[in-house]
C-alpha cells in the first residue's frame, strides 16, 4: 500500500481527504512506512464508507500502546508531519 491507502479486512481504504507523494519518491516512501507503523499499533479503531463508485474511504485512530494517553489520527498524523496534503472537503 501507499502512504494515503490501507488495507484492512480485504478492503483498500483511501485516507479521507489526504494525498500522499508517489511511493517513487522519499516522502511517498516514509509515509508509507510511517503507515506501516500506525496499522500496527497496539490499539487501532478504523472507520470507512463505500463511496458511489465502489472504493472505500475512511481514516483509524490508533493509540502506540497501552499506556499512551492519546488516540491519534492516521490522517492528522501524516499531514503534521507535512509528509501528505490534505484535498477535498475536510
Amino acid at each position: 500500500m501507499s502512504g494515503d491507502t490501507i488495507m484492512l479486512d480485504g478492503r483498500i481504504i483511501k485516507l479521507k481527504g489526504l494525498d500522499c507523494p508517489s511511493m517513487d519518491t522519499p516522502e511517498g516512501r516514509e509515509a508509507q512506512r510511517i503507515v506501516q507503523i500506525m496499522v500496527h499499533a497496539r490499539i487501532l479503531n478504523c472507520a470507512w464508507e463505500e463511496l458511489a463508485d465502489g472504493t472505500f474511504e475512511g481514516d483509524c485512530i490508533y493509540r502506540p500502546s497501552m499506556s499512551s494517553p492519546v488516540s491519534r489520527s492516521m490522517v492528522v498524523e501524516l499531514e503534521k508531519r507535512d509528509l501528505c496534503r490534505r484535498f477535498g472537503r475536510t
